[in-house]
């Protein structure tokens, strides 16, 4: 395929981009963002996955982007700004 490496050079740039920038948003230290963005980089899984045709690297993406929505969900819940004064629990259970 043709595609393929275009592609899966795309996706492997959008992941980098999307963990370096979790990275950056949930530490303080610069040199720890950097070294992870070169883990995930030059990591021999992401690489070698960048070979093969599509699905890994989507997976791989999707994943990342999942883990960024979860630590955003689970931090608003810590915060409590998910709730909005309504407690713990829906007022439906009757808790």
């Amino acid at each position: 395929m043709a595609v393929a490496g275009p592609f899966n050079a795309v996706v492997h740039g959008v992941t980098v981009f999307a963990a370096g920038h979790w990275l950056r948003q949930r530490l303080t230290s610069r040199f720890l963002v950097a070294m992870g963005c070169c883990v995930v980089t030059f990591g021999t899984p992401l690489i070698l996955m960048t070979t093969h045709v599509l699905s890994e690297t989507v997976f791989t993406l999707c994943l990342t982007l999942v883990l960024i929505q979860t630590d955003r969900f689970l931090t608003s819940i810590w915060s409590g700004s998910y709730y909005q004064g309504r407690g713990p629990w829906p007022s439906a259970y009757g808790w």
